[in-house]
């Protein structure tokens, strides 16, 4: 009940903000730190709206933030917005409770959070009701290209920097302390083969240095128990601005982290766990995802069953480190 008043007020204060043209709707402190850099540079030097559903601690006084508790709010908010422009993280929109506004015609740009392919890991047509979407790849922009085609829709393509990207780049650092970090993506079974146990066991046996970091989705869909963690005493950092320069390597499945480490050049090695794929459609398109492209041409892959041949494969690593250097690949777009 707390909520629903907190959730009035909140609403109210949002219709006085007449004179704001711009927002950002960024659900949680784990979307923010992708869109950071964005809103800051919006809001140099004008207002801007933050609309959340948790609080976000913001750090300049022209970032006005309402945090909705309620999906009813929630709804009714998007429903009745009055923003020229309305950026956003969240795919899906007039799929959820994310909608479009009724009462204005807002124009809603969507800006990445992953490398990842845009056909197979998420919904069918989250895409299509967007105005403008920012791609970051090469394989992104024939993706999208090709599905305007296929589709008839009408959204524009723009390529830009990957900021959250760009401003690690900018911390640069040769001295990681941790040798391995293990994180797997969501809705792959990596956690019904019981893959974490076996690294786990195998990475303490070698004495391997390592942290597993879940992804939020296996954590809210619960793919897995924090006791069994606790009990193996596996270190998890769930930290949201992850710093990338302290580990040597990463060991994944099919997390968009493989292409912000290789283009990081840092060594990635995965295991072959069931795919994951919001998508089936996919595969009627002619542009192949990059995670597949990759998996075959790139990275090196190791079945579950093999993990002692990938944890071999750790240690050559090991012993014959190279030196990680500063660049951008050309599978990301530098502008």
């Amino acid at each position: 009940m707390i909520n629903f008043f907190l959730d009035i007020i909140n609403f109210i204060k949002l219709k006085t903000q007449k004179k704001i043209t711009v927002g950002f709707f960024c659900e949680n402190r784990n979307i923010y730190q992708y869109l950071k850099p964005y809103i800051y540079n919006k809001a140099f030097n004008k207002k801007i709206i933050l609309i959340s559903f948790e609080k976000i601690e913001i750090e300049s006084k022209n970032i006005i933030q309402f945090v909705f508790l309620t999906d009813l709010f929630r709804e009714v908010t998007f429903l009745t917005l009055s923003l020229k422009y309305l950026y956003s993280s969240t795919p899906g929109l007039d799929q959820n409770i994310f909608k479009r506004s009724k009462l204005y015609k807002t124009k809603y740009i969507y800006l990445q959070h992953s490398m990842c392919s845009m056909n197979m890991i998420y919904l069918k047509d989250t895409f299509n009701n967007f105005n403008a979407i920012q791609v970051i790849t090469d394989y992104q922009y024939k993706e999208l290209i090709e599905l305007k085609k296929k589709k008839n829709l009408n959204f524009k393509i723009f390529k830009s920097n990957y900021l959250f990207l760009k401003e690690k780049l900018k911390l640069f650092k040769n001295n990681p302390k941790i040798d391995v970090l293990i994180a797997p993506t969501w809705n792959t079974n990596f956690y019904k083969y019981n893959l974490h146990k076996k690294l786990a066991f195998i990475l303490k046996k070698k004495n391997i240095s390592f942290h597993f970091r879940p992804h939020p989705m296996s954590v809210k869909k619960k793919e897995f128990s924090l006791n069994e963690f606790k009990e193996l005493k596996i270190e998890i950092n769930n930290q949201f601005n992850l710093d990338f320069y302290n580990y040597k390597i990463l060991i994944s499945d099919w997390s968009g982290l493989i292409f912000e480490f290789y283009v990081l050049n840092k060594d990635v090695l995965l295991i072959d766990t069931d795919q994951k794929i919001l998508n089936k459609d996919y595969i009627l398109f002619k542009n192949q995802p990059a995670e597949i492209r990759f998996r075959k041409e790139i990275f090196k892959n190791f079945l579950p069953v093999d993990l002692n041949d990938l944890i071999n494969e750790v240690q050559n690593l090991l012993s014959n480190e190279k030196k990680n250097l500063n660049k951008i690949d050309k599978f990301y777009f530098e502008i």
